[in-house]
């Protein structure tokens, strides 16, 4: 069964650009404390803010990771999808955090399914888009792989 329906609402200047919302939205974002403002705010420009609703799943078990996402507000809770067993919650992911760059930075596939306990606001960040701020902030990569060693402990 697919991932529902997911309602992007990219933020526009007067241009009708897409600009992300203010490097100041990446404050709730203990992962990003003391990130250069120059920093934030490019990162900020990539992403692309959306909605889900309470039950609404974000990707699945098994799907190719071609995005993080940052949990603005809301909550989320991963499971496993096991054939033949009750879902079980292995984990919630409240506001601050980051959801799905493990997938993400090791190239590999979702490990768990995602699902909004909750109605939750996530920012997308894509794969490609990702990479770029890596490149122009090489620092940047350091912060996520720190994260993701940390939760991993």
């Amino acid at each position: 069964m697919p991932a529902a329906q997911r309602k992007e609402t990219p933020i526009q200047d007067d241009s009708g650009l897409s600009t992300g919302v203010p490097a100041e939205s990446l404050d709730s974002f203990k992962l990003f404390d003391g990130l250069d403002s120059r920093v934030a705010e490019d990162l900020i420009k990539s992403v692309v803010w959306i909605d889900l609703e309470e039950g609404q799943v974000l990707f699945r078990r098994g799907d190719a990771a071609e995005a993080v996402y940052l949990v603005q507000a809301g909550l989320l809770r991963a499971q496993p999808e096991e054939e033949n067993h009750a879902p079980i919650i292995v984990g919630q992911i409240e506001p601050g955090s980051l959801v799905g760059e493990i997938g993400l930075l090791m190239g590999s596939r979702r490990n768990a399914t995602i699902v909004a306990a909750k109605k939750t606001r996530l920012g997308r960040l894509t794969a490609k888009d990702m990479e770029a701020v890596f490149v122009r902030h090489p620092e940047m990569r350091r912060t996520i792989l720190d994260a993701v060693r940390q939760r991993l402990r």
